[in-house]
């Protein structure tokens, strides 16, 4: 997980929505689908730029007090399920720590929390084949996405190029909405399963572009 936050506020009518991420390959995401869909969304990096996972839950919780109609939590775990497997006997984890606070933010109507797992990358993969397979780590995943997106990197330049990151997957989004649907749902009881959540947020996105 980067320990990098960024804060995505959005409004469309009388509805607002606040989005917590971890990492800068999210927030570069949002940025071209808004350029690429004409969203109104309005993307702020909140300073400083690391963030450990009890600032970002205290990020989350906050925001929730502030009137938004929802509040998005997004979340890779791969970080996670790395410290989880290397924690010593007797010591709380990573994991185990998340796992608390998403229980406590699951009691809160108006958080949700969304999980890529092992990373956003998962995700990507999702356009172009129905994966349901489970990858530990990013490393063992891009090796997968690159026998689509051979030329992938995870830098601002390639995100933000001529043929941006959303606008170069945007012919097969619909494909992997509904593959992203048919994985299965967190569960903090084993979580090493395959995970895109993000596609909640797309969709709506998407929707409140519509309904305008």
């Amino acid at each position: 997980m980067r320990k990098i936050n960024k804060r995505i506020s959005k409004r469309f009518g009388n509805k607002s929505y606040a989005i917590v991420a971890d990492g800068k390959t999210e927030a570069w995401y949002f940025q071209m689908m808004k350029q690429e869909e004409n969203i109104l969304v309005k993307i702020v990096p909140e300073l400083p730029n690391h963030k450990s996972l009890d600032a970002l839950f205290d990020i989350v919780k906050n925001k929730s007090k502030e009137g938004y109609d929802k509040v998005y939590w997004i979340v890779d775990f791969d970080t996670f399920i790395k410290e989880d497997r290397e924690c010593k006997k007797g010591k709380s984890s990573s994991l185990a720590k998340f796992n608390e606070y998403y229980k406590e933010l699951k009691k809160r109507p108006n958080v949700e929390v969304l999980i890529n797992d092992p990373c956003l990358e998962f995700w990507y993969l999702q356009h172009f084949t129905y994966c349901g397979r489970y990858y530990p780590t990013y490393n063992k995943l891009i090796k997968d996405l690159k026998k689509f997106m051979n030329d992938y990197e995870k830098t601002e330049k390639y995100y933000k190029q001529t043929n941006n990151i959303y606008k170069r997957l945007h012919p097969n989004l619909t494909k992997a909405i509904d593959n992203a649907k048919q994985l299965s749902k967190y569960n903090p009881d084993n979580p090493e399963t395959p995970q895109a959540e993000i596609h909640k947020l797309v969709e709506l996105l998407l929707k409140e572009k519509q309904d305008k």
